[in-house]
């Protein structure tokens, strides 16, 4: 190759290909390197959501149940080989170290200003790119079914945890749940639902 550029950004995923969008706009002579298709690797396999709910960092889990879930590999999240152990033990520490409420909630409050604007700036993209683009994204939310009232409960005190960060939210029955999705058995309890900007008309409400 002999073109020249101001800037080569590694990664052609969402994040690279806004990178590199952002930086064409600042009149900089942007290469944008991948060994696949743009969008083929990381973010292909993502679940394609545009998180603005998410300011809050996963972190090392704090219950003694959960934490003993991990340790006998009995999750789908994380699976781990007890070779590697020695070898991640120091970092699984620090994970630890930066896992207790002062440290999350200082990270929640440097992270909320960025989620705040990220609806706003895939929206300026999505318009731009044009009429494909837009018939990709589906602005609904996401749902996050509960299958307890112990676990619904639990959902709840987590979404109103981000009601200070601006994230909207709402609390369904069983019912209106599979009114929006009748596949969903009627075992279903209920639902929370966090939107991604403000909240808007749901047809079962």
């Amino acid at each position: 190759m002999s073109a020249r550029a101001d800037v080569i950004v590694l990664g052609a995923g969402i994040v690279g290909v806004s990178v590199a969008l952002h930086l064409q706009k600042r009149d900089r002579n942007v290469v944008l390197i991948d060994r696949q298709g743009a969008g083929e690797e990381t973010s292909y396999g993502n679940a394609g959501l545009i998180q603005r709910e998410a300011v809050i960092p996963y972190t090392f889990p704090r219950e003694l149940s959960v934490i003993l879930s991990y340790a006998m590999n009995h999750r789908r999240d994380a699976v781990y080989h007890l070779s590697a152990l020695p070898r991640v033990a120091p970092w699984l520490f620090r994970y630890w170290q930066n896992a207790t409420p002062e440290r999350v909630e200082r990270s929640a409050r440097a992270l909320a200003p960025l989620m705040a604007q990220c609806v706003d700036e895939h929206e300026a993209l999505i318009t731009e790119a044009g009429g494909t683009a837009q018939s990709l994204v589906h602005r609904r939310g996401w749902l996050n079914c509960c299958r307890t009232e112990k676990s619904l409960r639990k959902a709840i005190e987590q979404a109103h945890v981000l009601d200070k960060y601006g994230v909207d939210h709402a609390v369904l029955t069983g019912a209106q749940l599979r009114q929006l999705e009748p596949m969903c058995r009627r075992q279903s309890s209920a639902r929370s639902i966090s939107e991604a900007r403000r909240p808007r008309p749901i047809p079962a409400c």
